[in-house]
């Protein structure tokens, strides 16, 4: 029993080096400014490999954020002037699309892993 308990013991240390390694992700960051206002255009598609992403609101109004497919106003995320949104909440990092929309001209900022 205290064989297994050791070997046990070092696989569980070996897999969590292995996990807190990780492989080197490489963040891009994109700007830009909302084309049509009230119009959804899509940030990223989606990204089930994504490590997490920040998006934030550079312009003078309200933007709408919806993560997947079919984005409406009244289903998204309000983002305020200069507020950000994440796409991870603890260890649950949203792979589907980023879609935005908001005023016309007015920029945002989006950094994903």
């Amino acid at each position: 029993m205290r064989g297994k308990i050791i070997c046990f013991a070092v696989l569980l240390a070996a897999s969590m080096a292995h996990a807190q390694s990780g492989q080197p992700a490489v963040t891009t960051t994109t700007s830009g400014t909302i084309a049509i206002t009230n119009t959804f255009q899509q940030l990223t598609a989606q990204v089930t490999t994504r490590r997490g992403c920040t998006l934030q609101n550079l312009g003078t109004h309200t933007m709408y954020v919806f993560f997947g497919s079919s984005p409406s106003v009244g289903t998204a995320y309000q983002l305020a002037v200069g507020q950000t949104i994440m796409c991870a909440a603890g260890s649950i990092v949203l792979s589907d699309a980023i879609q935005i929309t908001g005023t016309a001209g007015d920029a945002f900022v989006l950094t994903s892993q």
